[in-house]
């Protein structure tokens, strides 16, 4: 099982140039990231987001909350 960041809701920050909120996009076992590469950890079952940037369109993975899962 792979430790995802936990979903950050409205409040999102971008690691990657500090602006505030991100689309998110439910995509289960399978994402994609900025880079084009899809990616699913081996043997997971693991739900997760994909966030988006409003203001740069960088993406990362989330965790699925538990009681959403």
């Amino acid at each position: 099982m792979t430790a995802y960041p936990p979903y950050t809701g409205d409040d999102a920050r971008c690691t990657k140039c500090g602006g505030h909120g991100a689309g998110t996009e439910y995509v289960g076992n399978f994402f994609e990231l900025s880079y084009g590469d899809v990616y699913r950890s081996p043997g997971s079952t693991d739900e997760v987001f994909v966030r988006e940037c409003y203001r740069c369109s960088y993406k990362w993975v989330e965790a699925v909350p538990a009681e959403a899962a």
